[in-house]
Order: C-alpha cells, then sequence, then structure tokens
C-alpha cells in the first residue's frame, strides 16, 4: 500500500500543536508514531521527486535550526515540527532559482514536479528525506529540551 500525501495530510496537520513541546517525552512519542505511520506504507523510487525548491528550504531550514546555524527562533522544537508537518503535507514548489538541477531547466522541473505533484503519493526518496528529519530531530533533542 502506497502512502497518499492528503492521507497523511490529515493524519499530522497541526498535530505538534497539541503537544507538550518542551516535554522530551512528548516529542518523542509524537515522533515515534510518525514513524510507526511512515512503516506502515511500501515506497517506491520516482524519479520526478525533486530535492529543490520549497522541499529543500524546508528542510534546510530545519537542520539550520537543529544545527544552531539559524538561532531566532524562540520555540525551536515548535518550529521544527511544525515544519516537518509542512514538508510532509505539502507539495513542492520549485523556483526559478533551481534552474539546472539535475541539469534540468526550469520548464523541466515544473512539468517534472507537476508529474510528482499530481501522483499524491509520498515516494521512496521522499520517505527517506522524512526519516533523515526525523532522526535529525532526535538527535538534538537534548540541545533543545533539557
Amino acid at each position: 500500500m502506497k502512502l497518499q500525501r492528503k492521507e497523511i495530510s490529515n493524519e499530522i496537520i497541526g498535530k505538534h500543536s497539541k503537544i507538550n513541546t518542551k516535554d522530551k517525552d512528548d516529542v518523542k512519542k509524537y515522533l515515534s508514531e510518525l514513524i510507526d505511520l511512515l512503516n506502515k506504507y511500501e515506497y517506491e523510487s520516482d524519479s520526478d521527486f525533486l530535492f529543490c525548491g520549497r522541499k529543500k528550504f524546508v528542510y534546510d531550514e530545519i537542520n539550520g535550526i537543529l544545527d544552531g546555524t539559524i538561532d531566532s527562533i524562540s520555540n525551536p522544537i515548535y518550529f521544527v515540527l511544525g515544519s516537518l508537518e509542512e514538508f510532509i503535507s505539502s507539495n513542492n514548489y520549485i523556483n526559478p532559482s533551481d534552474d539546472l538541477y539535475n541539469n534540468l531547466k526550469y520548464s523541466e522541473l515544473i512539468n517534472k514536479n507537476n508529474n510528482y505533484s499530481i501522483r499524491g503519493i509520498i515516494c521512496l526518496e521522499e520517505a527517506e528525506t522524512i526519516r533523515k528529519i526525523i532522526k535529525n530531530i532526535l538527535d538534538h533533542l537534548d540541545t533543545f529540551i533539557l
């Protein structure tokens, strides 16, 4: 069974705002439930998945907050969990600055991204990226929650 973006969106949107992001156990439980949800599905590789545009921006922003290169966020874990929800729930948006990503012109990127988005399924590459984000959050919890 493949994971539909709409299905997981309905499951997780706003969920981070209902947990105590200052309690390490609550955050771990939330992330564990998310991993369990991801693990219920099978994933296939999709050459139309593009790791650029808005997805790459959100990914970099999460990692910047976690590694301390972005430090102006008042509640970093809350922000990061909300960004994770956005990464999972939202389709990607390609920017003109992504031109020549993987040696593809902007118009080709738009076409590939549209093809991927229309299917509405989270592919193997995206699922692996989500798992990387979750692992990185778990690895940095002690930095933000004592």
